[in-house]
């Protein structure tokens, strides 16, 4: 048995903690006592990124957390459980009269330390220690103000061959027998994890939730059980954040955006033999191909004509009443063109794929017959694909359609949808980490995703200002209605000769010009990844998917922003 060391900084994703002024010199929790209530409120929001919470009955001039003392029990409860949407704090005894933070004062160190475990599902915080006996929240008032930034938690680990040290790198993910350097990964995918999601597997990964197994080891057949429970709140949080209407069936499938191709026409082709594709770059073409093997594939417009600048107006796609559906590819990660808004086509059946858009924007779901979503880029890890269909249109598969992708199937099985055979359970799970995570951290106002789409354009804004104040020394052609708000492309003056034409092959590579290579290695020595544009195209790509966290999109701006002095 080895410990694992974290120390409070990576363990709650907080950055900046052992600055001595965050806390007091008796190790109570930030803001300090001595802030007033409209300056402990504001701290706390930009500090937490909570909004709202400038009003001063949120605190008292003590600058003690939410709720304010002069609440009761049950109405601080109350308060904090719809503040933080967490569930079942309504107990009395969960707070004493004077509003304190749970665990109440009356509770011993290891009551404390094992209740709020149970409450937010950390392990290893029963260690007497982390708690003074009057149940105060860690660090303990004998802290001091630095230490109490970096004080650790202790959690045993099982190591069979005896060598069980693990810690965690300064950004808080679990590393090796020594800490790691941070990595800002820019790739196109597999992303980056949203932050505190790998924690919360590595936690859960060998006991889930008290059960003595690892979700990766139990059954999916179980009715109620623990994996068919992951399933049915990954799919709620799904129907929950994107507000999917309830005449749409949410599965989760294999096979990627690459079967969804496939799946596609063989779910809503019905009794007609052709349908109608918009070409907005590779993926397009890659959806097209496949579905050249069912039907008849119509170009009914294509951005090639521009040069791939822009995308054609709806008002000129020359769409037929012949075809069975409209397919669009919301995002070319390769050329950075997306779909901003949703493209309304009337009575026609618009079908997207969205595997690099999802959880970016708000998306107009009735406007789709369907729309899917590969993992690897803000759903989660790559391994299953997320697909959701209009219901009454579950019945025009052709009869010759695979049950792996045969959208019925995993919609009617039973108890729950997406059990035609054993689920990538793993790659639900974590995603479901990431929905909760998000509706965490941006649902206090209601509406995540419209949060989220904010974040979004604002960082996207600053990256595209660099481009588009270097006086032509980085080029990228996209009008701005269409720019890529996660898959930002660039090229460089210097290489405005240099002809690149695609094969058709997405496993070709193309040299790397010297401005590419010298872009590519000082962003390497800054500690960036994945910043090059595809293997098969070239050029420089940035990729802000939600994962990538604010300071990678500083720093990403701080090196275009000195790249140009650097190699004039």
């Amino acid at each position: 048995m080895a410990p694992l060391t974290y120390d409070l900084e990576s363990f709650l994703s907080l950055k900046g903690l052992a600055d001595a002024d965050a806390w007091d010199l008796s190790g109570n929790l930030f803001p300090p006592r001595t802030a007033s209530a409209s300056t402990a409120a504001t701290d706390l929001e930009s500090f937490f990124g909570l909004k709202g919470l400038a009003d001063a009955d949120a605190w008292d001039l003590s600058g003690n957390l939410f709720p304010p003392r002069t609440a009761s029990a049950s109405t601080a409860a109350t308060d904090l459980e719809s503040f933080f949407g967490l569930k079942g704090l309504a107990d009395a005894d969960a707070w004493d009269l004077s509003g304190n933070l749970f665990p109440p004062r009356t509770a011993s160190a290891s009551t404390a330390a094992t209740d709020l475990e149970s409450f937010f599902g950390l392990k290893g915080l029963a260690d007497a220690d982390a708690w003074d006996l009057s149940g105060n929240l860690f660090p303990p008032r004998t802290a001091s103000a630095s230490t109490a930034a970096t004080m650790t938690i202790r959690i045993d680990a099982d190591s069979s061959d005896g060598d069980g040290d693990k810690s965690v790198r300064s950004d808080g993910k679990l590393g090796g027998s020594s800490s790691g350097p941070v990595v800002h990964n820019f790739s196109a995918g597999p992303a980056t994890m949203l932050d505190g999601v790998l924690r919360q597997v590595a936690y859960q990964l060998e006991d889930f939730e008290g059960t003595g197994m690892s979700i990766l080891e139990m059954g999916h057949r179980d009715t109620d059980g623990p994996v068919q429970r992951v399933i049915s709140e990954a799919t709620t949080m799904v129907q929950s954040l994107l507000r999917v209407p309830a005449n749409y069936a949410v599965m989760w499938m294999q096979g990627g955006a690459h079967g969804q191709f496939a799946a596609v026409p063989l779910n809503l082709l019905g009794d007609k033999i052709q349908a109608d594709y918009i070409d907005t770059g590779v993926w397009s073409n890659k959806a097209m191909t496949e579905a050249s093997k069912f039907c008849s594939v119509r170009v009914a417009a294509t951005a090639a004509e521009n040069g791939f600048q822009s995308i054609p107006p709806v008002s000129e796609w020359d769409l037929s009443d012949d075809s069975a559906y409209v397919h669009i590819c919301a995002n070319d990660t390769i050329n950075g063109l997306e779909f901003l808004e949703d493209p309304d086509v009337g009575d026609k059946l618009l079908v997207g794929d969205f595997t690099s858009t999802l959880l970016s924007r708000r998306v107009q779901i009735s406007r789709y017959a369907a729309l899917y979503c590969s993992s690897g880029k803000n759903l989660g890890p790559a391994g299953v694909c997320l697909v959701i269909v209009r219901k009454d249109l579950l019945d025009r598969a052709k009869a010759y359609t695979p049950v792996m992708l045969h959208w019925k199937a995993y919609a009617e099985t039973t108890p729950i949808p997406s059990l035609v055979n054993t689920p990538p359970v793993f790659a639900i799970y974590t995603c479901s980490l990431v929905l909760k995570t998000l509706q965490n951290q941006w649902g206090a106002c209601g509406d995540a995703l419209a949060a989220l789409e904010r974040r979004v354009e604002a960082r996207a804004a600053l990256v595209y200002s660099c481009i588009d104040r270097s006086s032509g020394f980085y080029v990228n052609k996209v009008l701005p209605e269409n720019r890529s708000r996660m898959s930002i492309c660039f090229t460089f003056c210097e290489d405005a000769d240099v002809q690149r034409k695609w094969g058709g092959s997405i496993t070709a590579t193309v040299e790397l010009t010297l401005m590419e290579q010298r872009f590519r290695r000082e962003a390497q020595n800054r500690g960036m990844s994945g910043v090059e544009g595809h293997p098969a195209f070239g050029g420089i790509r940035v990729c802000l998917y939600n994962g990538v966290s604010d300071e990678a999109v500083e720093e990403v701006v701080r090196l275009m922003s000195e790249f140009p002095a650097l190699h004039a």
